[in-house]
C-alpha cells in the first residue's frame, strides 16, 4: 500500500505573480466551478479563490494574485476539456 491516499486532492503547481506555488485540489475546484455555468470572470476568480482557500493557505494581501493565477489555470483547464 502507498504512502499517499488516491483521493486526496492533487497539488498543482502553478504561476503566481513572479514565483510558482503547489496548491492543493485546484483540479478539482476548477472542474467543480466550471459546473456552476458562472458568466462574469469576477464571479469565477472569486468562487475559485474562496474555494482554494479550503484546501491551502494564501494569505489575504495576495488575494488578487492568486485569484488571477487560479484563474489563468481555470481558462487554460477548460480548454483541455
Amino acid at each position: 500500500m502507498g504512502c499517499c491516499d488516491p483521493k486526496a486532492p492533487r497539488v498543482v503547481r502553478i504561476k503566481v505573480g513572479d514565483g510558482e506555488v503547489g496548491l492543493r485540489g485546484i483540479d478539482m475546484i476548477a472542474k467543480t466551478v466550471r459546473g456552476l455555468n458562472l458568466e462574469r470572470e469576477e464571479d469565477i476568480k472569486q468562487e475559485l479563490l474562496s474555494r482554494a482557500k479550503l484546501f491551502n493557505y494564501i494569505p489575504d494581501p495576495a488575494n488578487e494574485k492568486y485569484a488571477n493565477a487560479l484563474y489563468q489555470y481555470y481558462l487554460t483547464e477548460k480548454e483541455r476539456v
